[in-house]
């Protein structure tokens, strides 16, 4: 099940909630800025404050942003998803081909081609 928690908000909205500029948050204009920083995951988190569900599962548990195209600096909506720990995980490990069970939860060969 996958959902599409962006739906509903306008571009403009999440564009002055997350402080976006052509494409960049401010952040990322600043000198130091880089994606591992307290700071980037504070406004990450900041702007998906009211996104508590992961998008593949509706767990609540450690909520987490991932980014789709692996770019920590493409923050643009449709490059990122809402996920929780374990879904977040579970993405990484499928982009490896990794085909099995991981934390109890089996997946198929298919599942890594998303």
């Amino acid at each position: 099940m996958y959902h599409n928690w962006f739906e509903g908000y306008s571009w403009e909205e999440l564009a002055k909630k997350w402080r976006i500029v052509r494409g960049r948050t401010e952040l990322q204009r600043k000198k130091h800025f880089h994606p591992t920083t307290e700071k980037a995951r504070k406004l990450l988190k900041e702007a998906c404050r009211n996104l508590t569900i992961c998008q593949e599962c509706e767990s609540t548990d450690t909520i987490q942003i991932h980014h789709r195209d692996r770019n920590p600096f493409n923050n643009s909506l449709e490059n990122l998803d809402i996920l929780c720990r374990l879904c977040h995980s579970r993405k990484h490990h499928l982009d490896f081909g990794v085909v099995g069970e991981f934390e109890g939860i089996p997946y198929t060969d298919e599942e890594g081609t998303r």
